[in-house]
């Protein structure tokens, strides 16, 4: 098991970000000539440092050292993962709601297909929509109803590659490349990478944890395939989980994976 966990929000977020501390015990994994990136396992990977989690979603400090993620992983299928989470609908709008700035500062926003949230320069929220209907306010509360297009299991799916990212860096940081570069995460890597047969479950809902909490966590078992990766984001749960390969995995996870739960009925 592996777990990161901050509490911070709103104006605990600074406007200009430190850089993350990189213990001996990162800088010695990082300079290992027998390392391998963990997201795909090329040897003696070069690039830059890798945000576990996007700075656009509030964190500077769960950071991958130089030289740990190879420059194409971090670059491509890293970077398009990270932003099919940033415009997640719950993470958006919590990230509009919570007041969390993007990588440079600017104020958060996020368009519904019925409205637009956006927190302003002086921090204070603005609300458009479409008809009255779809935002109302008495003294104390505003509800919102805000309507999501095209979520359907693509996008499910990749929700779900994207919380494995977010564990396996997790766990690096926690357990090292000793821990990553085992055969047992290689199918976390072909799900993250969107290669091979490997069926998903996902899921969100209410976080249990306190609404300033910022967690992700991973847990796996040395005895058993397969990785539970979750991400608690100020009052919001995501989670995704894998039973390693679909040879490996049973029936009743199989007729739960994401493609075949949300799928319409057959004609026959």
């Amino acid at each position: 098991m592996a777990a990161a966990g901050r509490s911070q929000a709103g104006s605990y977020t600074p406007p200009a970000r430190p850089r993350p501390a990189v213990s001996a015990q990162l800088q010695g994994w990082a300079a290992d000539p027998d390392r391998r990136c963990p997201y795909c396992g090329d040897r003696e990977p070069e690039g830059g440092a890798e945000h576990v989690l996007s700075v656009a979603l509030g964190n500077w400090f769960w950071v991958l050292p130089p030289n740990v993620v190879c420059a194409p992983c971090n670059n491509q299928v890293l970077s398009r993962l990270d932003s099919v989470l940033l415009h997640h609908p719950l993470i958006a709008v919590t990230r509009v709601l919570v007041g969390i700035t993007g990588r440079h500062g600017q104020p958060p926003r996020v368009g519904a297909s019925n409205m637009r949230l956006r927190r302003n320069d002086d921090g204070s929220l603005h609300i458009e929509a479409d008809t009255p209907r779809d935002v109302s306010r008495d003294e104390d509360t505003i509800t919102m109803r805000p309507s999501w297009q095209n979520f359907g299991p693509p996008q499910r799916r990749l929700t779900a590659r994207a919380l494995l990212k977010l564990a396996l860096g997790t766990i690096w940081l926690a357990r090292g490349p000793e821990e990553t570069s085992l055969a047992a995460y290689d199918h976390v890597r072909d799900a993250i990478q969107g290669r091979g047969e490997v069926p998903l479950q996902y899921g969100f809902g209410n976080s249990r944890l306190p609404g300033h909490a910022l967690q992700i966590m991973a847990i796996s078992h040395r005895a058993h395939p397969g990785l539970r990766a979750s991400l608690h984001y100020f009052g919001v749960e995501l989670w995704a989980e894998t039973q390693g390969y679909r040879e490996q995995a049973d029936d009743d996870f199989l007729k739960r994976e994401i493609d075949v739960e949300f799928a319409q009925p057959s004609d026959a």
